[in-house]
């Protein structure tokens, strides 16, 4: 499984299609369940249906993928690989396991 952390080019999945976006950091948020999840603030990078260039937002990771997951095949985009997003409170501990 790939490890991605802030600074790094990503895409954004919505409906629209995707949406390229730079991360600008990882965090983290609780569910009503109690289960701890990332929480990535992301900048659009290009003016999109729906978004603007500049535009900040706050989404779940399930929702972001990192541009060496996204590969062109017969003319459409698909998604692949594994991948999770590091916060970046533990960015320096070899010993977290997202």
């Amino acid at each position: 499984m790939a490890i991605h952390t802030a600074g790094e080019l990503a895409y954004l999945d919505s409906y629209r299609g995707l949406v390229p976006v730079k991360v600008l950091s990882v965090g983290t948020y609780q569910t009503m369940s109690g289960r701890i999840k990332p929480l990535v603030r992301v900048r659009v990078t290009a003016d999109r249906p729906g978004y603007s260039r500049g535009d900040e937002l706050e989404l779940g990771a399930l929702h972001i993928v990192p541009r060496e997951h996204v590969v062109r095949r017969n003319g459409r985009y698909r998604i692949i690989g594994q991948w999770a997003w590091l916060p970046d409170q533990h960015v320096d501990d070899p010993a977290y396991v997202p």
